[in-house]
């Protein structure tokens, strides 16, 4: 089996510790991904192993899967593993400090077959790419409208 990832980076107005709730935040990550709902399965307060349920739409088709927290250190990195249809997907967040703002990095991998592997370019090029795009872009608008306050400050 192979890997395949694939790494953007957004700059938000925001400080990191902001940034970093919003994202760490599984249940309002339907803000920023239409079509998405996020249930949380586990009680408490997020943190490495709490369970989520998500809904979402992929070419019509309704998507249940199964999200558990992987990595929770506040406020530089988020990751959860997302198990889906007998696939795993890792979602990490990277947020480094940067001017008066936040630079997020999300990186998105899963393992693959060798023949997924030799797919994963053209897919990218097709829809992976420009939907962690979009998905960065609304992620960026909705943290600087909520947050409006820090986007002046510099």
């Amino acid at each position: 089996m192979a890997t395949f990832s694939i790494s953007l980076s957004v700059y938000v107005h925001v400080p990191p510790e902001v940034a970093f709730a919003y994202v760490a935040d599984l249940t309002r990550h339907g803000e920023w991904n239409p079509g998405l709902k996020v249930t949380a399965i586990s009680e408490g307060s997020t943190a490495v192993g709490s369970r989520f349920q998500s809904v979402g739409h992929i070419f019509g088709l309704e998507i249940h899967d199964d999200l558990c927290v992987t990595e929770y250190q506040p406020p530089v990195c988020f990751a959860f593993l997302v198990k889906s249809i007998g696939e795993e997907l890792t979602h990490e967040f990277m947020l480094q400090p940067k001017d008066s703002g936040t630079l997020i990095t999300r990186t998105a991998s899963a393992t693959v077959s060798p023949l997924q592997k030799l797919l994963a370019p053209i897919l990218s090029a097709l829809f992976i790419r420009s939907e962690m795009i979009e998905s960065l872009e609304r992620l960026k608008a909705r943290l600087e409208q909520m947050y409006p306050q820090a986007g002046t400050a510099r």
